[in-house]
């Protein structure tokens, strides 16, 4: 099917069309074509600009280093760009695209493409404007939350030493008083005496919790086999006297931070072992490299690593929903080690998952990003 001719449009009018500003001058630097666009662009009309000299026109690209260099080399066939410049009157919003004219590879002048963006200029500041605020607010944070950690540790100090006070003296009475108690009142000062290690215990979660910070720490590939090792060692007094059996599986190396690391397996050992509901716990830690990549938060992963805990006792019953726990779910008792350990895995970019198995057995799953 034959179509009709397209009329041609010449040069000088497609170059009128241009929302960029065109300039052409010839080998001897005088302007032989300057579009609307560059005469909005530069403040000079086309006739005040065509048949002049560029140097005449825009006396102040003679201070121009870059555009006069780029003008020499424009001679040679090589094409330039400059970008904006604020103390310069003709690039003050404007970037400049240099390039040769040439036919047959003999030099006939230069091309000047010039790009209006101060629009763009306008939304930089913005963002700089922005950023600077953002930065400003995030180090008061920074401050206001060394500030909260240094409150809880002075507050939680105070606290620790009327419980302790508290302690010893019913430890003092029930020696002293013992011939003169009942068993029932014996039974009740040991509750009371229970209660307070509790107390105590929830008052270093919460001191944990206040410190937890990793922005300023580099991670690093953690040995998780000597850090496992050293906490079984720092526990191993509560493990014989609970009788409590810690194993282990495959422990592969683990990139984290290591500090946050070691205090998220301190909070969920701990808690296991101080609250276990069966006369034999057994404790079981192992790995595995997981694959297919799982999808944590929308984005690509080579991989990542599997921690998983294994507690043959529930000692976070008191988290309801067991399966779908959040970092932010409010709970109470020993479970505060998991609102501690989901929120490690989120300053990793991770995800922490519970699951109850037969047998009324507890698993904790750490997934952390290779």
């Amino acid at each position: 099917m034959k179509t009709e001719s397209v009329p041609f449009l010449p040069h000088s009018l497609l170059m009128e069309f241009s929302i960029d500003g065109m300039v052409a001058i010839n080998t001897e630097n005088i302007v032989v074509a300057w579009n609307t666009a560059a005469a909005r662009l530069l403040g000079a009309s086309q006739d005040q600009a065509v048949g002049f000299m560029l140097f005449q026109v825009l006396p102040g690209i003679k201070n121009d280093s870059d555009l006069m260099i780029a003008l020499q080399h424009s001679r040679s066939g090589l094409k330039s760009f400059l970008a904006p410049d604020p103390g310069l009157q003709h690039r003050r919003h404007v970037e400049i695209h240099i390039i040769p004219l040439q036919a047959d590879g003999v030099f006939l002048g230069t091309m000047l493409l010039i790009h209006d963006v101060a629009h763009r200029l306008v939304k930089e500041q913005e963002l700089q404007r922005v950023n600077a605020a953002l930065e400003d607010r995030l180090r008061q944070l920074h401050l206001a939350g060394k500030e909260v950690a240094q409150l809880t540790h002075l507050a939680t100090h105070d606290i620790r030493g009327p419980i302790r006070d508290i302690y010893t003296l019913m430890e003092g009475l029930m020696r002293q008083e013992a011939s003169a108690m009942s068993n029932y009142g014996k039974a009740s000062f040991r509750r009371i005496q229970s209660s307070l290690n509790r107390m105590s215990l929830l008052i270093d979660d919460i001191v944990a919790l206040s410190q937890i910070t990793i922005a300023d720490v580099p991670e690093r590939c953690v040995n998780l086999e000597e850090l496992v090792a050293a906490l079984a060692e720092q526990f191993n007094r509560k493990l014989q006297e609970t009788g409590t059996l810690l194993t282990t599986g495959d422990l592969l190396p683990i990139r984290a931070h290591e500090k946050q690391l070691e205090l998220l397996l301190q909070q969920l050992l701990r808690n296991m072992i101080h609250f276990s509901a069966r006369s034999s716990p057994h404790i079981h830690i192992e790995t595995k490299m997981m694959a297919p990549p799982r999808q944590l938060d929308g984005t690509e992963r080579q991989g990542e690593v599997r921690l998983s805990i294994t507690h043959n006792s529930t000692a976070f019953s008191d988290v309801e929903q067991v399966n779908s726990f959040q970092a932010e779910q409010p709970v109470n008792g020993p479970a505060i080690a998991l609102t501690i350990a989901g929120k490690i895995m989120t300053l990793h970019k991770g995800a922490l998952h519970l699951e109850r198995i037969a047998g009324n057995k507890m698993i904790v799953h750490c997934f952390f990003p290779v």
